[in-house]
């Protein structure tokens, strides 16, 4: 599965501030400083807030970047990169690999040009890649996986094995307390299982199933707890 990446330096707030200032001094043909669109997002967040959070936005007009503007964040001890967008209606949908590819030219041609070896071990760039077997752990995987393989699906849970496959791994994904987001679920059945587009309903009514299931689990852990 693909994720979108995060970017994020840890270090003295103050480092940090004097960073960003380098940053917006850099002159290239990839990215600028938007000074205009900074004030008006600081002075917009300070009406909301009075926490001691400084942004900085940075634009680029190339076509091969998306047209997009770098949202960076500062507080605290840690910078990171808040958001991507693009002004340009060709590019609102940025999905996941241009997004990660923006987020890497950014670090490339900007941050990267403003740090040197102090920031060793300070900079943490999640990587695209994800795996789910990861994040349930090995047994509540393979129950998930062992539906997957099992299930018919044009009917997922209709036959009365493949719901027993399907019971199973909610069970254990319940027990486990761990979180899978229905949405995952779905990105997980196209991008790693190859469920062609024309099962999408049939994707969204697992999703939809999901989501209850472990609701419905979670208020009966809570009712036999009154």
């Amino acid at each position: 599965m693909k994720q979108f990446n995060h970017l994020e330096i840890h270090k003295d707030n103050a480092l940090l501030k004097q960073l960003v200032e380098k940053m917006k001094k850099i002159e290239n043909d990839y990215f600028f400083y938007d000074k205009k669109a900074s004030d008006n997002y600081n002075d917009n967040c300070k009406n909301i807030t009075n926490d001691d959070v400084s942004y900085a936005i940075f634009r680029t007009d190339l076509e091969s970047l998306y047209l997009t503007s770098v949202q960076v964040m500062v507080k605290d001890d840690e910078l990171k990169v808040l958001n991507i967008t693009s002004s340009d209606s060709r590019f609102f949908n940025l999905g996941v690999s241009r997004y990660n590819f923006v987020i890497d030219a950014f670090f490339h041609y900007v941050i990267e040009r403003c740090i040197d070896e102090s920031y060793t071990n300070c900079i943490s760039i999640s990587g695209e890649d994800r795996s789910l077997e990861k994040d349930l752990g090995s047994d509540v995987y393979n129950a998930l996986k062992a539906w997957e393989v099992q299930c018919n699906k044009e009917t997922p849970i209709s036959h009365l094995t493949d719901e027993k496959a399907w019971f199973a791994f909610v069970a254990k994904l319940h027990k486990s307390r761990k979180f899978l987001h229905p949405s995952d679920l779905v990105q997980w059945l196209t991008e790693d299982c190859q469920w062609p587009s024309f099962y999408n309903d049939q994707m969204t009514e697992m999703a939809e199933k999901l989501e209850y299931s472990i609701s419905l689990l979670n208020y009966y852990d809570g009712f036999n707890n009154i």
